[in-house]
C-alpha cells in the first residue's frame, strides 16, 4: 500500500495524551524489557502506521525491529496527513533522502524523558546530523517540549529494544547545518553579507565571541534589513568596532535556542546582557520579533538556530545608546 493510499483512508490518532490505544507512557517505563514490544510492533499497536509504511518505504523495518537501545521520535499521522504534494514526489525521486528523512528521527541510545534536557544533541542514524533537544518554560501555560523544533506530544512508551516519543511534526532535515552559525552567514553571503561585516568588525571584541559561540538563537537582519538605515550610515558602522559590537550583542539571545514551536505569542526574549528584550507576536500570518518580520525561521546550525528578519532590532539611536553604557 502507498502512503498516498493509506493517507486517503487514515482516521487521524490523536496522541496529545500520555495514554494512546490503552498503552500508559508513564506506567510502561516501568515494565521489564524482556516482556514488552519490540519498537516497530509497539508503533502499530500505538497506531502509528503512517511512520510505519515510510519505514518499509524506505527498507528500514528490519534495521529498526532488530536494533538495540535505540529512541524514536515518531510524528504523528496527521504530519504525514499534511506533507505537501510536493514533499511526496521528492522523495519518489529521490529514495535515499527519504531514507535519510527517515533516519533522522532515531537515535542512538536510550533516552527516557528524564535525560532529556534542555540543549541536549543527539546523535541520530542520519549521521553526521545531530538533533537538539529543547525545553521551554512557560508561566501561563504547561512546559513545551522540542526535538528539533517538532513539538514532543507524549512520550516514554517503552519497547523490548527502546523508546517511542511521539511529535507532531516531521523534521525537514533539509533546513539542518552541519556548521556554526558564524559559517551558516558566510555560506549565505547573497543574503547576509552586511551582516557579516558587522560581525567580522566586531570578532575581536570578547562579549561577541562568547556570545557566537554559546548555544544562541541569531535574529539576522539580511542585506534589505540594512538598507533601511539611514543613508551613510552603514558605511559609518562598520568602521566602528563598539558600535559593531553593540549591533550584534542585540540580536542574539541571552539563553539558547529558540524554536518558533516553543515559543508563545507575547513571549519576551532577553538577549545578551540583558540589555535588551524582543517580544514576540505569533498570528496564523507568521511571527514577528518586536518591529521585525521573520521570513525565514528555524535555520538550525550546529550552535543554534537562526531567523532571518526585514528590520533590525534595534535602531541607530539605541545602537548609540548600548554602546554609552558599556
Amino acid at each position: 500500500m502507498s502512503l498516498e493510499i493509506l493517507l486517503s483512508v487514515l482516521v487521524v490518532i490523536t496522541t496529545g495524551s500520555s495514554v494512546v490505544n490503552g498503552l500508559d507512557a508513564n506506567a510502561a517505563t516501568k515494565e521489564g524489557r524482556g516482556q514488552l514490544l519490540n519498537i516497530i510492533d509497539l508503533a502499530d499497536r500505538l497506531g502509528i502506521f503512517s511512520f510505519l509504511l515510510a519505514l518499509d518505504e524506505t527498507n528500514l523495518t528490519q534495521t529498526i525491529r532488530y536494533a538495540d537501545d535505540i529512541t524514536v521520535f515518531i510524528p504523528s499521522n496527521k504530519a504525514f496527513l499534511d506533507l505537501p504534494e510536493s514533499t511526496r514526489e521528492y522523495w519518489r525521486a529521490n529514495p535515499q533522502e527519504y531514507k535519510k528523512q527517515m533516519q533522522y528521527h532515531i537515535v542512538q541510545g536510550l533516552f527516557p524523558t528524564e535525560l532529556l534536557v534542555d540543549e541536549l544533541l543527539l546523535t541520530t542514524l542520519d549521521e553526521p546530523l545531530l538533533a537538539r533537544f529543547n525545553i521551554y518554560n512557560h508561566t501561563k501555560m504547561s512546559d513545551i517540549a522540542t526535538y528539533q523544533g517538532s513539538v514532543v506530544s507524549s512520550g516514554n512508551f517503552s519497547a523490548a529494544n527502546g523508546i517511542i516519543h511521539l511529535i507532531d511534526q516531521i523534521v525537514d532535515r533539509n533546513r539542518i547545518q552541519s556548521i556554526s552559525t558564524i559559517n551558516f552567514l558566510e555560506s549565505n553571503g547573497t543574503s547576509f553579507s552586511k551582516l557579516s561585516q558587522v560581525i567580522e568588525a566586531a570578532r575581536d571584541s570578547k562579549p561577541v565571541k562568547e556570545a557566537l559561540s554559546r548555544n544562541n538563537t541569531l535574529f539576522a537582519p539580511n542585506d534589505d534589513a540594512f538598507s533601511k538605515l539611514p543613508g551613510g550610515y552603514f558605511d559609518k558602522l562598520i568602521k566602528d568596532r563598539l558600535h559593531c559590537e553593540a549591533l550584534v550583542l542585540a540580536h542574539i539571545t541571552q539563553f539558547g535556542t529558540y524554536f518558533t514551536n516553543g515559543i508563545i505569542d507575547g513571549e519576551i526574549i532577553p538577549i545578551t546582557g540583558w540589555k535588551y528584550n524582543t517580544t514576540v507576536s505569533k498570528n496564523p500570518e507568521g511571527i514577528r520579533f518586536g518591529n521585525s518580520n521573520a521570513l525565514k525561521v528555524n535555520l538550525a546550525t550546529t550552535n543554534g538556530v537562526v531567523h532571518e528578519i526585514d528590520t533590525l532590532l534595534i535602531s541607530p539611536p539605541e545602537v548609540e545608546l548600548g554602546v554609552s553604557q558599556n
